[in-house]
């Protein structure tokens, strides 16, 4: 051949292939979808919280340690285990991603939040209240520490767009914040227990 044409015809391509939490992914299409998918788990992690707050009054009737329409301080103590699961999912986050993959590690809380939300409304004393919101805001807090992981991972290669993915997290968490109390107010009129039912649903096919 034409040692002149030989430079051009060795010129590197650009690789499509990029490592996620140790996999191996490969095409720009399937960047974007990842990042969306981890955009939309932000999402879900904002539906729990807004969602336990108004049944609490409803949950506490169920488990016979309050008045319908009163607040039992069984109840407020159930908030309390929701936040020490979050509290702990810091410490079980990082111990899983020495030796789990991430993706695993954020269906793995999906699915607690999703089960957790099942058991909840069939609760017969409020220790089943507080153990089923324990692993609401573990599961939770693993999802949510594990969707941003898995961004930055993704993302990293690239400062600029890492940035703006990272806000689009912030932005997506901020809807589902705002979107959650219509949802609450279109099925608690019904039952609280279809509130719950619907997150089920809805972390579930996340996980």
């Amino acid at each position: 051949g034409n040692p002149r044409l030989e430079p051009l015809e060795r010129q590197a391509h650009k690789s499509r292939e990029f490592l996620v939490n140790g996999e191996r992914w490969t095409g720009g299409g399937w960047r974007t979808v990842a990042s969306i998918v981890y955009c939309l788990a932000q999402f879900l992690v904002a539906v729990p919280d807004a969602v336990l707050g108004p049944t609490l009054t409803a949950l506490g009737h169920q488990v016979s340690c309050a008045e319908e329409g009163e607040i039992c301080p069984a109840m407020l103590e159930a908030i309390g285990w929701n936040r020490t699961g979050a509290a702990v999912s810091v410490i079980l986050a990082w111990i899983l991603s020495q030796c789990i993959n991430g993706h695993y590690v954020l269906a793995m809380g999906f699915s607690m939040v999703s089960a957790s939300f099942l058991v909840a409304p069939f609760s017969t004393t409020p220790y089943m209240v507080h153990v089923s919101f324990f692993f609401i805001g573990l599961g939770k807090g693993l999802a949510s520490l594990n969707s941003t992981a898995l961004m930055v991972a993704l993302r990293q290669g690239n400062p600029k767009k890492l940035s703006k993915w990272v806000n689009l997290l912030s932005i997506f968490w901020g809807l589902g914040s705002i979107f959650t109390p219509l949802l609450v107010s279109l099925t608690t009129l019904k039952d609280f227990r279809l509130s719950f039912f619907t997150v089920a649903v809805l972390t579930f096919s996340h996980a």
